[in-house]
């Protein structure tokens, strides 16, 4: 279980419930509202969502309906990608709540204060539903964090005689990308959304260009959420960034060579 979002406006619950993920060895994206939520899974491949059914702006069961109004229509479009497993999180523990719940289309609840135990076994009973990864390639395991179509159109620019466009590409991507990330680190220290959404943009599309979709959807999450007033756990954003940044520049170093 790699990529785990969490939907929750009280920053003592996210805490909470982050030190509880990390004592199970996970980590997760923090959003603070239904609608951050929605954004989010748009733009990342979450495994699973814990929603909190209570929050600003849109609450958890309306996310959740909204999400599951958007699979569907987006099925016929993308057949192999598997619905978002979300697991409700509320302080009402009666068995109606629990139907609530199901029927907005959460898949699992548990009731606050979340007992370790019960996330773990929460979380347990979604990977038994998440869909097995696939085998892949020694280049595409690497962090699973190139799309190979994308690196393999740019081979295909290569004329005999002339250097090799793609290594040059990524020679220039990564050089590059370091001073982006801390031009954004020093507009978010500074509180300039301006600047750190015209980076993150831009970094979103060198990243899409070089095959890099998740580094790419990190991006597009932070230029989203600058401007909207709520800098809500922004520096782990950009730290997940950091940290994709480091699995790209290790894959593409490892295609240079093929």
């Amino acid at each position: 279980m790699k990529r785990i979002l969490l939907a929750e406006d009280n920053v003592v619950n996210q805490k909470v419930t982050q030190l509880q993920l990390r004592k199970l060895g996970l980590t997760a994206d923090t959003v603070a509202s239904g609608t951050e939520a929605l954004e989010a899974l748009k733009q990342i491949p979450y495994d699973v969502g814990l929603m909190d059914c209570q929050m600003p702006e849109m609450d958890g069961y309306e996310a959740s309906r909204v999400q599951r109004q958007r699979e569907q229509a987006h099925a016929a479009d993308s057949p192999a990608k598997p619905p978002a497993y979300i697991i409700a999180m509320t302080a009402n523990a009666l068995e109606s709540d629990r139907a609530d719940c199901l029927a907005a289309g959460m898949d699992d609840y548990v009731a606050k204060p979340v007992q370790l135990s019960e996330l773990s076994a929460a979380l347990e009973r979604a990977r038994a539903h998440l869909p097995a990864p696939p085998v892949a390639s020694p280049a595409a395991s690497v962090g699973g964090t190139l799309d190979l179509k994308v690196l393999d159109s740019l081979r295909e620019l290569r004329e005999p005689g002339l250097p090799d466009p793609m290594a040059e590409l990524i020679d220039l991507f990564l050089e590059d990308t370091p001073q982006r990330l801390d031009k954004m680190k020093t507009a978010f220290e500074q509180g300039d959304d301006a600047t750190l959404k015209a980076v993150a943009h831009t970094l979103k599309g060198s990243a899409s260009n070089l095959g890099a979709p998740a580094l790419a959807a990190l991006c597009a999450s932070v230029e989203s959420k600058c401007g909207t007033g709520n800098r809500s756990d922004m520096a782990g954003w950009l730290e997940k960034i950091v940290l994709e940044f480091q699995q790209v520049q290790a894959a593409l170093e490892v295609e240079k060579k093929r």
